[in-house]
């Protein structure tokens, strides 16, 4: 059970992550881009620095270390970075792994409402759009 709630976390944190740059504002029911306003390190910011050229690991600097001189246009150029990069879809991977792993450690146990109910629970997990 340990395993499955490390991996469940993992993957929900890293869902959440992506939203936090992806998703509708409506939808979501919270403003997006927060995160990038703190200069927080996350995974689909680790994964757009490295695949950064010169000029866009510039820009990841800036904004990162000086997270209070943000200007209004670095979020939405951030987000293109990010598509252009395929950094989304790099970092659903990585939370269908952990996912996958979350599965596997319940694996063993009977089929019961508590295991579907885990299991239903993962697939949300990566699924979800809010």
């Amino acid at each position: 059970m340990y395993q499955y709630g490390q991996n469940l976390g993992m993957a929900f944190q890293i869902v959440d992550d992506v939203l936090d740059y992806s998703a509708n504002e409506q939808k979501l029911g919270k403003s997006i881009g927060d995160d990038f306003q703190e200069g927080k390190m996350t995974l689909p910011t680790i994964l757009a620095v490295q695949a950064a050229d010169k000029q866009e690991r510039l820009f990841w600097s800036r904004v990162i270390k000086n997270p209070e001189e943000i200007k209004a246009e670095d979020f939405p150029h951030a987000q293109n970075l990010m598509v252009q990069h395929g950094v989304y879809n790099q970092a659903l991977k990585i939370a269908e792994e952990h996912s996958k792993r979350a599965m596997e450690s319940i694996s063993e146990i009977p089929t019961n409402p508590i295991k579907v109910t885990l299991e239903e629970i993962l697939d949300y997990c990566v699924k979800r759009i809010y």
